[in-house]
């Protein structure tokens, strides 16, 4: 786990005191339950027992309220300030109470005497009762709730604190929210500290590809090439994780830090590659000649950059001393990473390179094909035929899965609301069938071909339909929960 603190820490919180310990210790028993973790402590710590007043119902006749028999019970024990003195250059309180004799033992405050409204005086037992309870040391408060903190230390060997973080979360909170009333669970220190770094890493390294891809495009002056270039990176987080199961080593968030950084490396044997094939194709080379001999020709360059590298950060993959622990896992992910994407750059550049000058030639023609069709299907003046009906079909369903991706980025990164993403995709995925039932219509000539889009939008309804009937019943639980919650607070008030 990344950052300071415990390996693992929840917190729970609520205002009812009793579910709250309840929660906390069968907390800490189902954390026992986990193999490799262990010193699981909590911060409700417990302090001398307390003495707890209530009112009798005669107490409301004599007007005597809670907060004067409390008043009246601290000034005969504790005493209240009649005023202060100057001695020798240090204040000096003078407390007015009972004598020593008379407030040694719990007897003594059953024969105390309490003053009532009219000045007279009744007997402590006739008022009042009181009962001894245990007190806490410190009550730690979040968001006008007591909070309890959980912590527990994991073994890396034997289990991920990630792991059981995220089961716990998902499984034994929400079961300890349904079965006390009031009490909510949640990450702490450490555990919360590590989902925060991640999403600001996540952020960070899709501005970083950016970047990448803009100083690439600029010199290369193309926006096609910087793709292939980047095409690597993803084979070099494979390679990263490959490298921590072959150690046995967790991804931690410095694991994260060296993917980030890798991103930036990896390309550097493809850009080599590409514009050595580029410079070929300008001396007049033809194109799968350029490529086989970039291949062969920077084999040698490409392969002793990447080995130098991992050469050079062996000492520190191989280092088992406990200062260099925290920065084996970035090592690891650099060091692999590179590795592997070097033996994928060597096949996949010179292939995808290929692949998009022949695309260069397929797509415009694919496009005014496709442009020919969509004309003559808005006029209503052709008949309709199964290739155009394909043309229409799969790039509708390569736009449909491109948006798909960018709804899934930007869901990730959390720009949108999950409601206008799937709007959106709602959108692009009925529009054009929407148009070739119109055209139907106008036609009175129903095609079959056509007919079979309808497929789309009705998998994407029936999706959707069992997306919204289980959303809305964890609405409408949530809602009862709240209600409840509710209702708990105001029995407690």
């Amino acid at each position: 786990m990344g950052g300071g603190g415990a390996d693992i820490a929840l917190q729970l919180r609520g205002t009812n005191l009793q579910n709250l310990q309840l929660a906390t210790e069968e907390l800490k028993a189902r954390l026992a339950e986990y193999v490799g973790v262990f010193d699981i402590e909590d911060n409700l710590l417990g302090g001398n027992d307390e003495i707890v007043l209530a009112l009798k119902p005669e107490a409301d006749l004599l007007g005597i309220s809670l907060a004067d028999l409390a008043r009246q019970v601290r000034y005969g024990f504790y005493g209240a300030e009649a005023q202060r003195l100057q001695r020798n250059g240090e204040e000096i309180k003078v407390m007015v109470r009972y004598p020593r004799e008379e407030r040694r033992s719990i007897g003594d405050l059953e024969n105390m005497r309490i003053r009532t409204a009219n000045g007279g005086e009744v007997p402590f037992s006739r008022v009042a009762s009181y009962t001894m309870q245990p007190s806490f040391s410190a009550i730690n408060r979040v968001n006008g709730e007591r909070a309890v903190t959980i912590t527990a230390a994991a073994d890396k060997a034997l289990i991920e604190p990630g792991v059981v973080v995220r089961e716990v979360q998902t499984k034994v909170i929400k079961e300890l929210e349904q079965k006390y009333l009031g009490v909510t669970g949640s990450l702490d220190g450490a555990s919360q500290d590590e989902v925060d770094a991640r999403v600001d890493l996540m952020k960070a390294a899709v501005l970083a590809l950016f970047a990448i891809y803009a100083l690439m495009a600029i010199p290369l002056k193309s926006y096609s090439q910087p793709l292939i270039i980047m095409s690597v990176i993803p084979f070099g987080l494979i390679g990263a994780v490959v490298g921590h199961m072959l150690l046995g080593l967790s991804m931690s968030i410095m694991s994260i830090f060296g993917l980030v950084a890798l991103a930036g490396v990896v390309v550097n044997d493809s850009l080599i590659m590409v514009d050595f094939v580029n410079r070929a194709r300008a001396q007049g080379i033809a194109i799968k000649q350029a490529v086989v001999e970039a291949g062969t020709q920077r084999f040698r360059a490409i392969l002793l950059t990447s080995l130098t590298t991992f050469v050079g950060l062996a000492p520190i993959v191989l280092e088992r001393s406990l200062q260099a622990k925290i920065v084996v896992p970035m090592a690891v992910s650099l060091a692999f990473g590179i590795l592997f994407a070097t033996v994928i750059t060597l096949v996949l550049i010179p292939a995808l390179y290929v692949i998009l000058e022949d695309t260069k030639k397929t797509v415009p023609q694919a496009i005014s094909s496709f442009s020919r069709a969509i004309s003559s299907y808005a006029m209503f003046n052709q008949a309709d035929s199964r290739r155009e009906f394909w043309q229409f079909f799969w790039v509708h369903i390569a736009l449909l899965l491109l948006l798909l991706i960018i709804d899934a980025i930007v869901a990730a990164i959390g720009l949108l609301p999950n409601g206008v993403i799937g709007m959106a995709y709602l959108i692009a995925m009925t529009l054009p069938i929407a148009a070739a039932i119109c055209r139907r219509l106008v036609d009175l000539q129903f095609s079959r071909w056509w007919a079979l889009l309808l497929l789309i939008p009705l998998l994407g309804f029936i999706i959707l339909l069992v997306l919204m009937l289980f959303g809305g019943k964890s609405a409408r639980d949530n809602a009862g929960y709240t209600a409840a919650h509710a209702s708990g607070e105001m029995l407690a008030k």
